[in-house]
């Protein structure tokens, strides 16, 4: 599999990932916040579907972003820094509201994380073989 292959399958990966975890977030929202937090309230019902609606933009835009052959080391790039701030903001997020969260909606919330972090490593990793000088060379032979 050459890089360029392995970096827009990275993409699709994200993307139905990113797919998955908002069309539930849209579908149950109610049982998702109840299961993940403390608390209850509309705010997190709403901060729910927004988040759901958000993760689907995403997955479009992965998509749109893989089919695209002339930027893609720079596409994977840009995702692999948002990938890492997803996984910062987790952290964070984590870290300053633990009362907030219940067991399960912090194992959750640390689960995603880290498979986000395995998107961001991967598209980095991906990224940097095609920006290789080697690369830009077997691509001018083709």
């Amino acid at each position: 599999m050459t890089a360029e292959q392995f970096g827009k399958r990275v993409l699709v990966a994200n993307a139905f990932f990113c797919a998955a975890c908002g069309f539930a977030l849209i579908i149950l929202p109610g049982v998702l916040t109840e299961l993940m937090f403390n608390t209850s309230g509309s705010w997190l019902f709403t901060g729910a579907l927004a988040l759901g609606a958000g993760l689907v933009a995403t997955a479009a835009v992965l998509l749109w972003a893989g089919r695209d052959s002339a930027r893609l080391a720079q596409r994977l790039y840009l995702f692999a820094a948002l990938d890492a701030a997803w996984v910062l903001a987790s952290a964070v997020i984590l870290l300053e509201f633990a009362a907030a969260f219940t067991v399960p909606g912090w194992y959750i919330v640390a689960g995603i994380a880290l498979i986000v972090a395995d998107f961001a490593v991967a598209e980095f990793l991906a990224a940097r073989k095609l920006s290789t000088p080697a690369h830009r060379y077997q691509r001018a032979d083709a």
